[in-house]
Formats: structure tokens, C-alpha cells, sequence
């Protein structure tokens, strides 16, 4: 009984400590030395996604201007066909030595459907396709729980320097949560040679 006991007061503390999750996992490296001073955030994806990006965008701006680099954000819409016209005209009207893409396409909400591929959608590259990605589960006790593709495209013929995705796991909504997605932001992107600072 006591072991049993000893069990179950381990898994609480591991239930805890696992609750603090959210990383950001590089899917492509970069292995050239980047140093950027303007870059455009696009963001894609549904309504959910896209609140959750421009709730977001204000804490990574203040986070980079502070570091030198001007941020500008636009949304791109939900629809993955136009995200290369989006962004191409994105660029043109703002640009930047780089475009941060934060994006989450669902081929169909309603499922759950858990294939999702780790490369550049074809909609950014190519234009047209669709690609399936985990369904986001929110909890009502407002925790959060995302998987959020990242791209770093380079100059106007949109060249992939760095792809990553952001999970957020069991996250309790709060300020404080969007000031470490930052960090955690910046300090993956330092490690791949994109080191956003002044």
C-alpha cells in the first residue's frame, strides 16, 4: 500500500512538471548565419488559429524591436490556395529581409484526422494543395493545446531558410504564456543561426 501510495504522489508530480511542455522543435535547420533587421509575420489558418496568432504577434513584435528588428504583421485568410499571393503581396507591399509564416491548415475541422506533414505546405510554394494537421482540443477551463507550423522564408522568390513547429501543451492561457513563447521562439531560432538580435 505504501508503494502504491509512494506511485501515485510520483505521478502527481510528474503530471505536474509535465504540464510545462511547449517547446519549439526544429523541423529544418539552418546552418548560414542570418541577421535580420525588418521581418513580416504571416499569419494562416481558422478563426481559432488566427486569434491565437494576433494575440501572439503584439508580444513577439515588442520582443524583437526591443532586440532592433521591425516586425510587421498581416493575415494571409484560411484558404492555404491563396497564402503564395498573400504573402507575395505581403512582401511587396512591406519589404522585409524575411517573412515568419505561422500557420495551421485543417483539411477538415470537423475530424480527427491525425496525419500532417513537416515540410512547407505546396499552397506557400507552389500554391493549390491542402495539407491535414492534428485537430487543436481546448479545454473550457482555458488551457490551450497547439501545434502551429513555423517557416522562415528569405526574399522575394520565398526561399525556406528554417522550418519548425511550436507545441503548446496544456497550457494554461495567460500573458505570461505568449512572453515564453517568445523566448522559446528566440532561442530556437539562435540555435539554427537566426539569432533576431540587435
Amino acid at each position: 500500500m505504501a508503494r502504491m501510495l509512494s506511485f501515485l504522489c510520483l505521478l502527481t508530480v510528474l503530471r505536474v512538471h509535465a504540464q510545462d511542455t511547449s517547446h519549439v522543435v526544429t523541423l529544418k535547420a539552418n546552418n548560414q548565419e542570418k541577421q535580420y533587421k525588418k521581418i513580416l509575420i504571416a499569419g494562416c489558418g481558422s478563426v481559432g488559429i488566427r486569434h491565437f496568432i494576433e494575440t501572439l504577434t503584439p508580444q513577439l513584435t515588442a520582443f524583437y524591436e526591443k532586440k532592433g528588428i521591425t516586425c510587421v504583421y498581416e493575415y494571409m485568410g484560411d484558404n492555404p490556395g491563396g497564402l503564395r499571393s498573400g504573402v507575395s503581396a505581403a512582401y511587396n507591399n512591406h519589404q522585409p529581409d524575411a517573412t515568419l509564416i505561422m500557420y495551421q491548415l485543417d483539411d477538415a475541422p470537423d475530424t480527427l484526422k491525425t496525419k500532417h506533414s513537416s515540410r512547407v505546405p505546396r499552397a506557400i510554394l507552389m500554391g493549390g494543395e491542402r495539407y491535414q494537421q492534428r485537430r487543436r482540443v481546448k479545454n473550457l477551463n482555458s488551457h490551450i493545446d497547439e501545434e502551429v507550423k513555423l517557416v522562415i522564408l528569405e526574399g522575394k522568390n520565398m526561399v525556406p531558410v528554417w522550418q519548425g513547429q511550436l507545441n503548446i501543451i496544456d497550457e494554461k492561457i495567460r500573458e505570461s504564456l505568449y512572453e515564453k513563447i517568445c523566448s522559446i521562439l528566440a532561442a530556437e531560432l539562435s540555435r539554427n543561426k537566426i539569432p533576431l538580435a540587435e
